[in-house]
């Protein structure tokens, strides 16, 4: 579970995000800071920028080549070293419901391992429930397993209601694409999810 949790796309899109807010902000001081002019001049034979829209380009080409020489350096493993050792304090000491479908069966997603927060409808960092803020983690392991985190270790009988909701989470967190197998089919349940969601 603390594996799937570190490696969560959610978690990818979430730097994304970081990154598009560092850009934005650096953007306004990089167009007045005269060290773009002379870079600009470097790359450009000692050509002139003419206007504020080579500036512009230059700015957001230094930008983007600080962004690949982080990215090339090893940053993203180390993140995710990072993540996975948060993610096992999150489970550390924490019991683990296994829940079986009574009825029915689990899909999962590419996103298994999933927030969730009580009276909240969000699911994952994304939708507003970070590890911290969590009632439960939620992960399928099986056809008709799943396990979640809880204050203490438990079987449960889930019935038809229960494993949709769950099937709904998975659907709903998903980044491309959720999978079940042959011999059910919940595309009926796919469309319905992701015609009423933005992911």
């Amino acid at each position: 579970m603390a594996i799937h949790m570190a490696r969560s796309g959610d978690l990818l899109r979430v730097h994304d995000l970081a990154t598009a807010v560092f850009r934005d902000a650096m953007l306004p001081r990089l167009r007045s800071d005269p060290r773009i002019r002379d870079r600009f001049r470097r790359e450009h034979f000692g050509l002139e920028p003419a206007g504020p829209e080579a500036i512009e380009i230059e700015a957001r080409r230094a930008i983007e080549e600080a962004r690949r020489q982080v990215e090339d350096s090893g940053f993203n493993a180390e993140r995710m070293l990072a993540s996975y050792d948060e993610a096992l304090k999150v489970v550390d000491g924490k019991g683990l419901q296994v829940c079986v479908a009574a009825e029915g069966e689990f899909l999962i997603g590419d996103a298994p391992a999933q927030t969730l927060r009580e009276g909240h409808d969000g699911v994952g960092p994304l939708g507003g429930v970070p590890w911290s803020e969590a009632t439960t983690i939620v992960m399928p392991v099986g056809r008709r397993h799943s396990v979640s985190l809880s204050r203490e270790s438990e079987y449960l009988d889930l019935d038809a209601a229960n494993v949709r909701y769950l099937n709904t989470v998975q659907v709903r967190a998903a980044h491309q694409s959720v999978a079940w197998h042959p011999g059910v089919d919940f595309r009926g349940l796919v469309r319905e999810v992701r015609g009423s969601s933005n992911t």
